[in-house]
């Protein structure tokens, strides 16, 4: 069992090794061995838990095959699948990471959300929508339990047609919106985009650097008294106080203000150095690597609650993030219960151009984000996929070539019932859990 839970981690990792973790080392063997390193430590700790698990619901299986059992296994599923991409994200802890962070590379749900099974997630959420599709596979496999399956799958299939049927149309008009996607980090595109009046247009990371809040707005004033204008949103670098900060900004033309907050979900190793890769560097000898890093690259992170976005421009009212936020599910399902009624993503990518593992759960989590709010999901990329998803999952359009690509989304104002109440599943899983835990404490022990 732990060898097949370590081949399947080990293989939602294997991006690791395709990341430019050995650019910061000071030889190639350096670099090669952090990567190696993050991706034992990774897929070992998540086997571990992942087994320790399973053995203790498949005892349980023993004991009794009530339907209850069925309810346990997914809480309990959602909620060990959400602790292993909280513990996971400690491998990564450094002066740029948040203790919230989560890294859910692991789970079930980058499989389930391709499948119809996907609209489920209107109800139970990301861990939750995996903990179904694991209980759906452990119904199937255990011979005591099979006798559920039939009546597993019919119930499911009603809830899964029922939460695509109440969702499938979205409530409010549509909006022309322009994807801005540039091939590399030297293209810019910016200053040749003449969209139509009253767009929403979505730049890559980093598009606006070396533009300060003036400039921003004389670039796009409108000529015309009565020009309705657009509405942009990108990022920039700054540097403010011998620190570096990453600057979500937002430019709305026809009121001449602009929008900022600083990045709350920074990158490990491109954006901020993990306490265990500042440990292998400086045995490896690489106290220089370090020192340049933080000098040059090192990102400031946002202070206090990760801060969100939400912009309004006449009937748009945009959740918009940066880059990893992407995989901070919560960010956007807050964005959503606040009120956005639709999703952008600012990315630049050029870390992970060969991951293609990563690459695959990143579509992943962005086609989740807008399945389960029901919202349109835009991202704009640098060295990168710029994608888009409507808020039914269908892809819109995929394109990591440089050009734009213009497209008349719909918005949505309906809640889903994630969007209210989040992962209640994790919150009762563990809850579970801790009771199990208490009850055998106190349980007395037979002396034989």
């Amino acid at each position: 069992m732990f060898l097949g839970f370590l081949a399947y981690s080990s293989f939602c990792w294997s991006w690791v090794l395709q990341i430019d973790i050995a650019a910061l080392a000071s030889s190639s063997t350096a670099g090669r061995a952090m990567e190696i390193t993050v991706l034992l430590v990774a897929a070992f700790l998540s086997a571990t838990i992942y087994t320790k698990v399973l053995e203790h619901l498949l005892g349980g299986i023993k004991k009794t095959t009530s339907w209850i059992v069925l309810i346990k296994l997914v809480m309990w599923w959602a909620a060990t699948e959400m602790f292993v991409a909280w513990a996971v994200s400690m491998v990564w802890y450094g002066s740029g990471a948040r203790f919230d962070n989560i890294l859910p590379f692991t789970s079930l749900s980058h499989i389930a959300i391709w499948t119809p099974l996907g609209y489920l997630s209107r109800f139970v959420g990301f861990f939750g929508l995996s903990g179904v599709a694991f209980m759906i596979l452990v119904v199937a496999i255990i011979k005591d339990l099979r006798r559920y399956f039939v009546p597993v799958v019919s119930i499911v299939a009603i809830a899964t047609f029922y939460a695509w049927g109440i969702y499938k149309t979205p409530s409010g008009p549509t909006v022309n919106t322009v994807v801005v996607s540039e091939h590399s980090p030297n293209d810019k595109l910016r200053s040749s985009i003449l969209p139509v009046e009253g767009s929403v247009v979505i730049y890559p990371e980093y598009a606006f650097n070396g533009l300060d809040d003036d400039l921003l707005i004389s670039n796009t004033k409108p000529q015309a008294p009565n020009q309705v204008g657009y509405f942009f949103v990108g990022s920039r670098l700054v540097f403010e106080q011998d620190k570096i900060k990453n600057q979500l900004i937002a430019v709305d033309t026809s009121k001449g203000y602009v929008h900022k907050i600083d990045k709350s979900r920074l990158i490990a190793a491109g954006e901020y150095l993990p306490y265990v890769m500042i440990a292998l560097l400086k045995v490896a000898g690489a106290n220089d690597v370090i020192d340049n890093f933080q000098s040059t690259r090192e990102v400031s992170v946002a202070k206090g609650s990760p801060k969100q976005m939400m912009l309004e421009f006449g009937d748009v009212k945009i959740g918009a993030g940066i880059c990893s936020s992407i995989i901070a599910p919560e960010d956007y399902r807050l964005l959503a219960k606040n009120g956005a009624n639709i999703f952008t993503n600012s990315a630049a990518l050029e870390i992970f151009s060969e991951a293609k593992v990563y690459g695959w759960q990143h579509k992943s989590m962005a086609k989740f984000m807008a399945i389960a709010n029901a919202r349109t999901f835009l991202q704009s990329a640098n060295t990168g996929p710029s994608f888009g998803f409507d808020g039914n999952g269908k892809q819109l359009f995929s394109r990591d070539t440089t050009g734009t690509t213009e497209l008349s989304v719909s918005l949505n104002n309906r809640h889903t019932l994630y969007n209210i109440f989040g992962e209640y599943l994790v919150a009762s899983g563990f809850l579970w859990m801790l009771l199990d835990f208490v009850k055998s404490i106190k349980k007395p022990k037979v002396l034989k």
